[in-house]
């Protein structure tokens, strides 16, 4: 009987009061608003991510596209320029 009046008396001292549970309602609003914040942001973040990204691959194939046309192009161009210009000096 001893034991449960003790497990009685622990109950009422560890439920929350009104205060308590009032407080705690408010701090998971609290928690909920900064969490959908902090979503917020990682969403803006990844998508910045995103365009960063799509600018490197831009900027890449901006500097190596005209490199590879150039190795390719450019040689044949090259020697008709030079064969031109030898019947020139003979």
């Amino acid at each position: 009987m001893s034991d449960q009046k003790n497990l009685n008396s622990q109950d009422i001292q560890s439920s929350p009061r009104p205060v308590d549970a009032i407080e705690a309602q408010r701090l998971m609003q609290e928690n909920l608003q900064q969490t959908r914040e902090i979503l917020k942001a990682v969403k803006d973040i990844q998508n910045n991510i995103k365009l960063q990204q799509l600018w490197g691959l831009l900027r890449f194939l901006v500097i190596i596209v005209p490199i590879i046309l150039g190795f390719i192009y450019l040689p044949p161009l090259i020697k008709e320029i030079i064969s031109s210009y030898r019947s020139f000096f003979r």
